[in-house]
């Protein structure tokens, strides 16, 4: 892998974000991110997994090497694991401490899109591109396999009091499942052609994008409370800026924009520059008071004001 390098830009407004600076160095599209204390996890098409310090602005020594494509990754919150994602729905659990492989699962047989693990009983999350949705233990003994017939889920979401597990479906819907006894609760039709990111805000609402391009605000009992069209493209990824009253959306288009969370009116739109992404804009994450973008230009921005 190419050395790693950090790019300043320089911006003295106050009122927006402007990229504080990129990490470079993936050879490939980045599909996936995770965030840990202040160390970032990055997961791309060039079969690598990079940490970052973000205090630094620099590569971390630790990289995990995988055979195939990585879709999704995760750093557990519980423990030292990193859970990563593949293509070929292989998921590989690595202990980022003592830098190796505790765990290679093999029961997915089509990509992984999303991970995620209960802030309290520790159950890990799996979904993949043929619909199905698998719980673990902390273990790593299957506990449940849901197979919903619902296409590619692409996002998985808890509600804020973990009580709710909510999925962005390929075919449009949402579906929401109790984390007691993995019930099915609710679902709806959400977006047409395919629901691809999920959101929860402070008021418990949650917001959807999808391939229409169109973010949606909904309460849990379906009920739409608010519609709009948002970006160009296929919506990839929402992200809730705490400390703004906001939050931010990514896209196929190319575009970050940020959003009032009590008005849902633009705040601030991101295009595409040599100080912005020049492709897909496939994940994001908040960090602190800013927030970090990934897309298929290999690029990593942090965003700051």
């Amino acid at each position: 892998m190419s050395q790693m390098s950090l790019k300043m830009n320089k911006n003295n407004s106050s009122d927006l974000f402007h990229s504080q600076y990129q990490l470079l160095g993936h050879n490939g599209p980045i599909y996936a991110l995770s965030l840990h204390s202040d160390f970032l996890y990055s997961a791309s098409s060039d079969k690598l997994v990079v940490r970052w310090n973000l205090l630094e602005g620099v590569q971390d020594q630790f990289v995990v090497k995988t055979e195939r494509p990585a879709f999704s990754v995760l750093k557990s919150v519980f423990n030292e694991e990193l859970i990563i994602g593949l293509d070929d729905g292989s998921i590989h659990v690595i202990d980022v401490a003592k830098k190796q492989e505790v765990r290679h699962l093999k029961a997915h047989t089509s990509a992984i899109f999303s991970l995620a693990e209960h802030p309290s009983n520790g159950h890990r999350y799996s979904t993949d591109a043929d619909g199905n949705v698998f719980i673990w233990d902390t273990s790593w003994k299957l506990i449940l396999q849901m197979p919903l017939a619902c296409g590619k889920i692409r996002s998985l979401v808890l509600s804020q009091d973990a009580q709710f597990l909510v999925l962005a479906c390929a075919d449009g819907s949402i579906k929401v499942f109790d984390t007691e006894f993995y019930n099915l609760i609710n679902e709806w039709p959400a977006h047409q052609d395919g629901c691809t990111a999920l959101c929860f805000l402070p008021d418990q609402s949650l917001l959807s994008g999808g391939k229409d391009a169109h973010i949606r605000r909904w309460r849990l009992d379906a009920t739409l409370l608010k519609s709009y069209p948002a970006h160009k493209g296929t919506i990839y990824g929402l992200a809730l800026l705490h400390k703004e009253n906001a939050y931010v959306s990514v896209s196929r288009d190319k575009t970050i924009k940020i959003w009032d969370a009590s008005t849902q009116q633009i705040i601030q739109k991101i295009e595409v520059s040599g100080r912005a992404h020049l492709h897909s804009i496939n994940a994001v994450q908040v960090y602190q008071d800013k927030f970090i973008s990934a897309g298929d230009d290999k690029r990593i921005h942090v965003w700051t004001k």
